[in-house]
């Protein structure tokens, strides 16, 4: 058995490792950095990289670079999507001092290769092929056919998720579609724009705002949608896509760079107006249960055969004993 210290900024992505972690027989501390906190929390990081063996970091951001100055101990990462053009913070990591690099995407991959003109060089790079879900909580459910399709877009309400958009699409989908918005509301002036068109459009009395959902609560938030939605221009992953097709939701999404490498082809879409006219057709097919339980089921098919935790976890635990 190993100490583990874990630095993150948030936990929920680390759902399904340190579970892993500890079914291994590995002791952990996390320590999880509130930036409104830096100078205490500095203290914080010290005391779990001098107890831990081994330190895991989830983002490659501050206070990823402080603990690549800490520590002489075995230090394991991973990249995401935000840090990639957050340079200051990337530049100052100690790269020399990174054993092992996992990366989420093949896209995030060839970003990151792009930056190497600065040096930054770990020791060892792994790259996933798309997101990993536990498909034991995220588990398929049919759905009881009603007059209502309800679809749902998950994510901070921000620009770059595109929230707009999908609102704007209800107006042209019949009265019996309905939308969940799911995600913080971090762009006040954005959510505000969105209330006043939803208002305008005539479409307010179908969207529901829930500027919080528990993760705890996300498996059967997702079993209770039809649709799920991704509007935005660019995503890692996109794992509220994948935890939404794990329980049986239809995807449309917007396409962005790597998608396709992610997600079966039908599910993502170069126009707004094509993604409309799909979800269109399925929408007329509301009361035949036979065709959506069918297209249902292909979403969780492919997901166990592409979205399984068990490879992601495997991999960073293989890796985390090979440096022990």
């Amino acid at each position: 058995m190993a100490k583990i210290g874990i630095v993150s900024l948030m936990p929920h992505f680390l759902k399904n490792i340190v579970p892993g972690l500890k079914k291994a027989g590995h002791e952990i501390k996390e320590y999880v950095h509130a930036p409104e906190n830096k100078f205490k929390d500095g203290w914080n990081i010290k005391e779990v990289c001098d107890w831990a063996d081994l330190l895991f970091c989830e983002f490659c951001q501050h206070p990823m670079d402080l603990v690549t100055y800490l520590v002489d101990k075995p230090i394991i990462a991973r990249l995401w999507r935000c840090e990639i053009y957050n340079t200051g913070y990337i530049n100052r990591i100690n790269w020399e001092k990174v054993d092992h690099l996992f990366i989420a995407t093949e896209n995030m991959h060839g970003k990151f290769q792009a930056l190497r003109k600065n040096k930054l060089k770990p020791k060892k790079v792994t790259v996933f092929e798309g997101p990993s879900i536990d498909l034991d909580k995220f588990s398929f459910v049919k759905r009881e056919r009603s007059h209502l399709i309800k679809m749902a877009i998950v994510g901070n309400v921000i620009p770059r998720k595109r929230v707009f958009n999908a609102v704007q699409m209800l107006v042209d989908l019949p009265e019996n579609v309905t939308l969940t918005i799911a995600g913080r509301l971090q762009d006040i002036e954005y959510a505000e724009q969105i209330k006043d068109f939803a208002v305008s459009a005539k479409v307010s009395d179908r969207i529901h705002m829930l500027n919080y959902l528990d993760p705890k609560a996300m498996p059967e938030f997702m079993q209770r949608q039809d649709i799920i939605l991704g509007m935005s221009t660019e995503e890692t992953a996109h794992y509220a896509i994948a935890e939404g097709m794990a329980t049986g939701c239809l995807p449309f999404m917007s396409y962005w760079k790597g998608c396709e490498k992610v997600y079966p082809k039908g599910s993502y879409f170069y126009s707004m107006k094509d993604m409309n006219a799909k979800i269109n057709s399925w929408v007329k097919n509301s009361n035949d249960i036979e065709f959506w339980n069918k297209r249902s089921k292909e979403q969780r098919d492919w997901s166990e055969k592409h979205f399984d935790k068990k490879k992601e976890v495997d991999s960073i635990v293989t890796a985390i004993e090979g440096l022990l």
